[in-house]
């Protein structure tokens, strides 16, 4: 909408009114923008990178806008965000099911030994720094925390054995640098049970 529409036809054809009226149309577009930008900078889904930015500081964090982009920068803050006690097995596993995926890390918790260990795969090493921040911020200071980067894939594996008599050569019987000195018979396969 213009505010040529809400004038009255008198002002039609007056050139100076029509480049006010231009030139307060786009002051007006420009302040729609940025009340829209505001109200998206309420939320951090929607925030812009220097509300990004404002909330890193915040947190502490030192942000590579190299490396990582507005949307992983956003989802970390969520993480962080979302960081609250009570610190549980269940509540760890939660959060770690939305940085690897559900089939994608194992977590091992060895309460004699006081200790942690998670194996996981990482495609980004973006979030594998995120993980193991998040696991030290939740972890009690008595728990050792152990990383072990993990690739999940299944393995066929087939076994099988085989027998060869082995023939070694006897002293007299044999010309060093002419005959063999061990000899290998042909293989013979077995059964495994």
């Amino acid at each position: 909408m213009s505010l040529k529409d809400l004038v009255p036809d008198l002002y039609d054809g007056v050139r100076e009114f029509e480049v006010l009226f231009d030139v307060e149309d786009n002051l007006i577009e420009h302040l729609d923008q940025q009340m829209h930008q505001v109200k998206a900078n309420q939320w951090i889904q929607t925030a812009d990178a220097q509300t990004i930015g404002f909330h890193e500081q915040l947190f502490g964090i030192l942000a590579n806008p190299e490396l990582e982009d507005l949307t992983f920068r956003r989802q970390r803050i969520m993480n962080r965000l979302q960081s609250m006690p009570p610190f549980t097995v269940p509540y760890l596993r939660d959060h770690l099911d939305r940085i690897f995926g559900s089939d994608n890390y194992a977590l091992i918790v060895n309460y004699e030994d006081y200790q942690i260990v998670l194996e996981s795969s990482s495609d980004n090493a973006n979030w594998f720094q995120e993980a193991n921040i998040i696991i030290n911020k939740i972890k009690p200071a008595n728990i050792v925390y152990i990383q072990s980067p993990t690739f999940f894939q299944r393995i066929k594996i087939q076994e099988s054995a085989t027998i060869a008599p082995l023939s070694y050569f006897r002293i007299g019987r044999s010309r060093v640098g002419r005959d063999q000195l061990l000899k290998r018979a042909e293989e013979i396969e077995v059964s495994i049970t």
